[in-house]
């Protein structure tokens, strides 16, 4: 049905007011009744205005519906650092690098199997394999140097077992060391067997806005066995290089101790080919 605009004549005669001819509609802000005797024209427009923040402002849900942004969320967006700080959210710098401090973990897990680091060392629950892998030998990153005694080197590599075993982890049959038994050995020979500790944060409580205060967290925690109650432990691993500089020494006396033999055999074929009456 067709409608014609009132005059403002007939605006009156109902008991509204003039049709607003000066001033500007004010910005939309907390409800309020208002006093004017003006009405509205049908095309006029509110200002947003400065809106304050609470309930009337639904927080953005993290994979759902869109929304304000937090407090906390803005705190945590203006801390992003590429340094080792505690606490904040990891971008990289110019260069595309962040850093972490030694003792903080980075944990990625692809696929059920995990790869991380912590206390300056990188670490694996599976097999990692690569073109060659190279041991630092950098003798300006040594102290303390000694030359190893080539006589207890060998008794050393005399005492090492070959084995045979399937991997729990993939029922793989594969044949290499014990680092049990080349403990016993040398404690050299081996590394791990180093205490557990988780490093994730504790859960946070309470605001997280600057002054407003953080709840307590703990850097690590030990890892505890639920069976036995006991904190575990890495896995024993073999330093291949400790046991090479052994087999050096021993390779070494072998080939002295051949050469000797080799000469004693010549001297005896000698003493021989000269009481031959032929």
């Amino acid at each position: 049905m067709p409608t014609t605009p009132l005059a403002a004549s007939h605006i009156a005669s109902l008991g509204f007011g003039a049709l607003a001819t000066t001033g500007t509609p004010a910005a939309v802000g907390t409800a309020a009744r208002g006093t004017s005797t003006q009405s509205a024209r049908a095309d006029h427009v509110h200002a947003h205005g400065n809106q304050g923040g609470g309930s009337l402002h639904a927080l953005a849900v993290s994979g759902g519906a869109a929304g304000f942004l937090s407090g906390t969320g803005a705190y945590y967006l203006s801390t992003v650092t590429a340094s080792d700080t505690p606490n904040s959210l990891v971008w990289r710098d110019g260069g595309a690098n962040s850093s972490f401090a030694n003792g903080y973990a980075i944990t990625w897990n692809i696929g059920g199997r995990q790869f991380y680091g912590d206390g300056g060392n990188f670490r694996s629950n599976v097999s990692i394999s690569a073109p060659s892998f190279v041991p630092t030998c950098d003798l300006k990153l040594k102290a303390d140097i000694v030359t190893v005694d080539d006589a207890e080197a060998v008794v050393r590599v005399m005492q090492i077992e070959a084995l045979e075993y399937v991997r729990l982890e993939d029922g793989v049959t594969a044949r290499g060391l014990g680092a049990q038994g080349l403990r016993d050995i040398s404690p050299l020979y081996v590394v791990g067997d180093e205490p557990k500790f988780s490093y994730a944060y504790a859960e946070r409580y309470g605001p997280c806005l600057p002054g407003e205060g953080l709840a307590p967290f703990e850097l690590r925690a030990p890892v505890i066995n639920p069976e036995t109650g006991e904190q575990e432990r890495t896995p024993l691993g073999v330093d291949p290089v400790a046991i090479l500089a052994d087999m050096a020494c021993a390779v070494r006396v072998l080939m002295a101790e051949l050469g000797a033999a080799q000469a004693a055999i010549a001297h005896l074929q000698s003493n021989q080919t000269q009481g031959d009456p032929s």
